[in-house]
Protein backbone atom coordinates (compact mmCIF):
# COMPACT_ATOMS: atom_id res chain seq x y z
CA UNK A 1 0.00 0.00 0.00
CA UNK A 2 2.73 2.44 0.89
CA UNK A 3 4.43 1.94 -2.44
CA UNK A 4 1.42 3.64 -4.06
CA UNK A 5 2.65 6.85 -2.47
CA UNK A 6 6.30 6.26 -3.23
CA UNK A 7 8.31 8.76 -5.20
CA UNK A 8 9.78 5.85 -7.12
CA UNK A 9 7.50 5.95 -10.15
CA UNK A 10 8.58 2.53 -11.39
CA UNK A 11 7.78 0.90 -8.03
CA UNK A 12 4.40 2.62 -7.98
CA UNK A 13 3.64 1.48 -11.53
CA UNK A 14 4.63 -2.11 -10.76
CA UNK A 15 2.55 -2.17 -7.58
CA UNK A 16 -0.57 -0.88 -9.33
CA UNK A 17 -0.10 -3.38 -12.17
CA UNK A 18 0.22 -6.26 -9.69
CA UNK A 19 -2.87 -5.12 -7.81
CA UNK A 20 -4.86 -4.84 -11.03
CA UNK A 21 -3.82 -8.38 -12.01
CA UNK A 22 -5.00 -9.66 -8.62
CA UNK A 23 -8.26 -7.73 -8.75
CA UNK A 24 -8.94 -6.13 -12.16
CA UNK A 25 -12.39 -4.89 -11.16
CA UNK A 26 -11.29 -3.08 -8.01
CA UNK A 27 -12.70 0.44 -7.98
CA UNK A 28 -10.26 1.43 -5.24
CA UNK A 29 -7.23 0.44 -7.30
CA UNK A 30 -8.64 2.21 -10.34
CA UNK A 31 -9.16 5.33 -8.22
CA UNK A 32 -5.52 5.17 -7.06
CA UNK A 33 -4.40 4.80 -10.66
CA UNK A 34 -6.60 7.70 -11.78
CA UNK A 35 -5.19 9.81 -8.94
CA UNK A 36 -1.68 8.99 -10.04
CA UNK A 37 -2.51 10.06 -13.61
CA UNK A 38 -4.12 13.22 -12.23
CA UNK A 39 -0.87 14.27 -10.55
CA UNK A 40 0.98 13.55 -13.79
CA UNK A 41 -1.54 15.84 -15.55
CA UNK A 42 -2.72 12.99 -17.77
CA UNK A 43 -6.32 14.15 -17.61
CA UNK A 44 -7.62 12.10 -20.54
CA UNK A 45 -6.36 8.95 -18.80
CA UNK A 46 -8.13 9.96 -15.58
CA UNK A 47 -11.40 10.42 -17.44
CA UNK A 48 -11.00 7.08 -19.23
CA UNK A 49 -10.32 5.19 -16.01
CA UNK A 50 -13.15 6.76 -14.04
CA UNK A 51 -15.77 6.70 -16.78
CA UNK A 52 -16.96 3.23 -15.84
CA UNK A 53 -16.91 3.59 -12.06
CA UNK A 54 -20.09 2.32 -10.44
CA UNK A 55 -18.86 1.79 -6.87
CA UNK A 56 -21.19 3.90 -4.73
CA UNK A 57 -18.77 3.67 -1.79
CA UNK A 58 -16.18 5.61 -3.77
CA UNK A 59 -18.61 8.03 -5.38
CA UNK A 60 -17.47 11.09 -3.39
CA UNK A 61 -13.80 10.48 -4.14
CA UNK A 62 -14.51 9.83 -7.79
CA UNK A 63 -16.68 12.95 -8.04
CA UNK A 64 -13.98 15.08 -6.45
CA UNK A 65 -11.29 13.73 -8.74
CA UNK A 66 -13.51 14.14 -11.80
CA UNK A 67 -14.40 17.73 -10.89
CA UNK A 68 -10.75 18.65 -10.37
CA UNK A 69 -9.77 16.91 -13.60
CA UNK A 70 -12.43 18.71 -15.60
CA UNK A 71 -11.49 22.07 -14.05
CA UNK A 72 -7.78 21.69 -14.76
CA UNK A 73 -8.33 20.36 -18.27
CA UNK A 74 -10.37 23.42 -19.20
CA UNK A 75 -13.92 22.18 -18.69
CA UNK A 76 -14.83 24.25 -15.65
CA UNK A 77 -18.55 24.02 -16.42
CA UNK A 78 -18.49 20.23 -15.93
CA UNK A 79 -16.51 20.73 -12.72
CA UNK A 80 -19.17 23.13 -11.44
CA UNK A 81 -21.93 20.64 -12.36
CA UNK A 82 -20.24 17.90 -10.35
CA UNK A 83 -19.76 20.32 -7.45
CA UNK A 84 -23.44 21.25 -7.64
CA UNK A 85 -24.33 17.54 -7.49
CA UNK A 86 -22.09 17.02 -4.43
CA UNK A 87 -23.57 20.04 -2.66
CA UNK A 88 -27.09 18.71 -3.28
CA UNK A 89 -26.11 15.27 -1.93
CA UNK A 90 -24.39 16.86 1.06
CA UNK A 91 -27.78 18.02 2.36
CA UNK A 92 -28.87 14.41 2.93
CA UNK A 93 -25.59 12.50 3.25
CA UNK A 94 -22.28 13.30 4.88
CA UNK A 95 -19.70 14.43 2.35
CA UNK A 96 -16.29 15.31 3.72
CA UNK A 97 -16.11 19.12 3.50
CA UNK A 98 -12.45 18.78 2.54
CA UNK A 99 -13.55 17.27 -0.78
CA UNK A 100 -15.80 20.23 -1.53
CA UNK A 101 -13.06 22.66 -0.47
CA UNK A 102 -10.69 20.90 -2.87
CA UNK A 103 -12.97 21.53 -5.82
CA UNK A 104 -13.50 25.17 -4.86
CA UNK A 105 -9.72 25.62 -4.55
CA UNK A 106 -9.11 24.17 -8.02
CA UNK A 107 -11.85 26.43 -9.37
CA UNK A 108 -9.99 29.30 -7.65
CA UNK A 109 -12.98 30.32 -5.58
CA UNK A 110 -10.96 31.24 -2.50
CA UNK A 111 -13.83 32.40 -0.31
CA UNK A 112 -15.78 29.17 -0.76
CA UNK A 113 -12.61 27.08 -0.46
CA UNK A 114 -11.83 28.61 2.93
CA UNK A 115 -15.45 28.36 4.05
CA UNK A 116 -15.35 24.60 3.42
CA UNK A 117 -11.80 24.18 4.76
CA UNK A 118 -12.87 25.78 8.02
CA UNK A 119 -15.86 23.47 8.11
CA UNK A 120 -13.50 20.55 7.49
CA UNK A 121 -11.27 21.71 10.36
CA UNK A 122 -14.23 22.14 12.72
CA UNK A 123 -15.57 18.69 11.81
CA UNK A 124 -12.13 17.09 12.16
CA UNK A 125 -11.91 15.88 8.59
CA UNK A 126 -9.19 13.22 8.48
CA UNK A 127 -7.83 14.60 5.19
CA UNK A 128 -7.23 18.17 6.31
CA UNK A 129 -3.92 17.38 7.98
CA UNK A 130 -2.56 16.61 4.50
CA UNK A 131 -3.54 19.98 3.03
CA UNK A 132 0.09 20.96 2.50
CA UNK A 133 0.63 17.86 0.33
CA UNK A 134 -2.20 18.47 -2.11
CA UNK A 135 -1.22 20.59 -5.12
CA UNK A 136 -4.92 21.30 -5.66
CA UNK A 137 -4.61 23.96 -2.95
CA UNK A 138 -1.85 25.87 -4.72
CA UNK A 139 -4.30 28.55 -5.96
CA UNK A 140 -5.13 29.54 -2.37
CA UNK A 141 -1.73 29.26 -0.69
CA UNK A 142 -0.89 32.93 -1.23
CA UNK A 143 -3.97 33.97 0.77
CA UNK A 144 -3.41 35.00 4.39
CA UNK A 145 -6.25 32.70 5.45
CA UNK A 146 -4.20 29.68 4.35
CA UNK A 147 -1.48 30.35 6.94
CA UNK A 148 -4.14 31.17 9.53
CA UNK A 149 -5.74 27.79 8.84
CA UNK A 150 -2.38 26.00 9.13
CA UNK A 151 -1.80 27.71 12.49
CA UNK A 152 -5.29 26.74 13.65
CA UNK A 153 -4.51 23.14 12.72
CA UNK A 154 -1.10 23.23 14.38
CA UNK A 155 0.63 22.66 11.08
Amino acid sequence: YLSLFAKDEELKKQTIQKLLILNPDSSSIRLFLAGDYFYQEKYDDVLTILSGNTDQGLEDGVSTLLACTYALSGNRDWAREILKHLLAREKNKFIDPFRIATIYAVLENKDKAFEWLNKAANEFSPRIIYIQCFPEFEPIRDDQRYNELLNKLGL
